[in-house]
């Protein structure tokens, strides 16, 4: 318990030091030499190493005894459940697994083996929190990033951490997970019907406006899954809402050939079903882009750039523009978030610096001038652009904490009903007793949460309180 708590009180100190330092020094020193090169991960391996070695003195000293190895999880709980900088363990740990999938992370250097003994080590560890509901929320943020992103290097290891979560929680706890890589493989066989539909069509109407790729021919892309309109390679997947994070619906201006690409897959979704609704998340699209533009290194006359639909959308805007303003960005991309708009434009300036500010100010005004960098020098011919949307933000982390507050009401709310209806009357303490335990295994709710919920469903006329108790509850049928 001490050492845990000495590993809590040093993660604090380290946090505060780089706040403290600020953005510039902090995003330089939150990176140690251990083997993540990441601190907030390095943290979660001192804790996993720190569970193995008091695992392994209680197996092999006390024949893993009951007593002792409640007394570990007494002890594990107390200080893994302390709040450490802005993220409590929960949202840790899913960060942590992010790290060991992602193809950006540590864990591509492992071998699958090593990835799967870590995997076996966090839910051991993940075992000891109580709120695993947060967890599991913001695993489904990060999850989706890696599936939609193309950022997972183990489709293997991305089931068997579910699989793992499943026996530890239980099927409800994954099913979002499940249905997130249900949908994938859906999206797949869908994305080949759309090009065998296509080629009908195009069969149908030789003449149509919607031309094909002379280098591929109709058959050709269709038994490659590619449906090809105005020389754009067209994939799209179709996910179910209820399964994945909810994200904004931003309003684009898309360039034609794009717009073309989705009234054509529109006409093909609804041939197939008139039951459901298609909402296009952009925020979500990627894109490689052809360029001719950067003539800096003569080797590299064309390269392919790798953008988010955002980008996209203001690079194609120099197609027809020498220079812009910064309003005049906004206007013809139709992004109405300022703050957004600045975050992609200067995506573009950074790293691979393909646009050019007129100014070195901090802030961007509306009359500031962009051009493209034409003297540029790729120096590969793939660039990967780095997209604000590739992680979770400020925005996304408050969405989950507000989505876990929302869904834990829903889930007290069933309790109270399961236990009542079971019981049919029951005193105010025993309920919150009942209720606390069926929850437990997710989250612990407090009383005062369960005791809001309880006069919600009153006033719902779900249960009532008795005629000569007030502290008494009685199940409507």
């Amino acid at each position: 318990e001490k050492e845990g708590f000495a590993l809590v009180e040093e993660q604090r100190r380290k946090l505060a030091e780089d706040e403290a330092h600020g953005s510039t020094t902090a995003s330089a020193s939150t990176f140690s030499s251990g083997i993540t090169g990441d601190r907030s991960s390095d943290y979660v391996v001192q804790l996993l190493d720190l569970h193995d070695r008091y695992y392994e003195l209680v197996k092999q000293c006390f024949l893993e005894s009951a007593h002792f190895l409640k007394a570990m999880k007494d002890a594990f709980e107390l200080f893994l459940n302390e709040q450490v900088g802005k993220s409590g363990s929960a949202e840790t740990l899913a960060n942590f697994c992010d790290a060991l999938l992602n193809s950006a992370g540590f864990g591509a250097k492992m071998s699958e083996q090593e990835v799967e003994q870590y995997l076996e080590r966090v839910v051991r560890l993940f075992g000891y929190v109580t709120e695993k509901d947060v967890f599991q929320e913001f695993s489904r943020k990060l999850l989706s990033k890696r599936l939609l992103l193309e950022k997972s290097h183990s489709d293997d290891a991305e089931r068997s951490l579910i699989a793992k979560l499943k026996m530890r929680c239980g099927s409800h706890f994954t099913t979002k997970l499940e249905g997130m890589i249900t949908d994938m493989n859906l999206s797949k066989d869908m994305q080949k019907g759309f090009a065998e539909w296509y080629k009908k069509e195009v069969a149908k109407e030789s003449n149509s406006a919607m031309d094909i790729d002379t280098a591929m021919s109709p058959e050709t892309a269709a038994g490659a899954g590619q449906v090809i309109l105005d020389g754009v390679e067209c994939n799209v997947r179709v996910l179910t809402t209820s399964h994945w994070p909810t994200y904004k619906e931003d309003k684009l201006n898309l360039p034609s050939e794009i717009e073309k690409c989705m009234t054509t897959f529109r006409e093909y979704y609804d041939s197939r079903t008139s039951q459901r609704v298609l909402r296009w998340m952009h925020s979500l699209g990627k894109f490689s882009l052809e360029c001719r533009a950067f003539l800096g290194n003569p080797k590299l006359n064309c390269i392919d750039l790798l953008v988010n639909t955002h980008q996209m959308c203001i690079l194609t805007l120099f197609n027809d523009h020498d220079d812009m303003q910064f309003k005049k960005i906004k206007e013809l991309i139709g992004l109405d978030d300022a703050d957004m708009a600045k975050q992609y434009v200067m995506s573009l300036c950074k790293k691979y610096p393909l646009l050019i500010r007129a100014s070195k100010g901090k802030d961007i005004l509306d009359d500031e001038i962009f051009s493209l960098n034409m003297k540029y020098k790729p120096i590969k011919r793939k660039l990967v652009i780095p997209s604000p949307s590739a992680k979770v933000s400020e925005a996304e982390k408050e969405s989950a904490h507000t989505t876990v507050v929302e869904d834990r009401k829903h889930s007290i709310e069933a309790a109270i009903v399961r236990v009542m209806k079971q019981r049919k009357s029951l005193e105010h303490q025993q309920l919150v007793v009942e209720v606390s335990k069926l929850l437990m295994q997710v989250f612990v709710p407090e009383p005062k949460q369960i005791k809001s919920r309880i006069e919600d469903l009153i006033t719902r006329e779900y249960i009532r309180r008795s005629e000569s108790n007030s502290s008494h509850y009685e199940y409507i049928a």
